[in-house]
């Protein structure tokens, strides 16, 4: 019976934490707003858990004729865009170069 009740319990523990568990934060590092980096354009600079990164803004719209990306990763400060204007799925780090050539 006591092994019962400890099982219970240890079961009751787990079901607890896991429920409870936080969601996943985002990289603790700032890469847009304060510190001078902005997002390109169609982005915005938001709060990820832990620093600030580029996110695509809610009324985003994709020129006409490109095609919505679905990457399957995440860039911090967005996604670069081809010849036609068009997303792809390499990450835009330009903001960063540009902002260090008045350092």
């Amino acid at each position: 019976m006591a092994k019962v009740v400890l099982y219970l319990a240890l079961f009751s523990l787990v079901a607890v934490i896991s429920y409870g568990a936080p969601e996943r934060r985002g990289v603790c590092l700032s890469m847009c707003g304060p510190y001078g980096v902005k997002c390109p354009s169609g982005y915005d600079c938001k709060g990820n858990g832990c620093g600030h990164q580029c996110y695509r803004s809610p009324d985003y719209v994709q020129p006409e004729g490109c095609v919505l990306r679905s990457c399957p990763g995440q860039c911090l400060l967005g996604f670069t865009k081809d010849s036609q204007g068009c997303d792809t799925c390499e990450c835009d780090y330009s903001a960063l170069h540009s902002s260090n050539q008045g350092a």
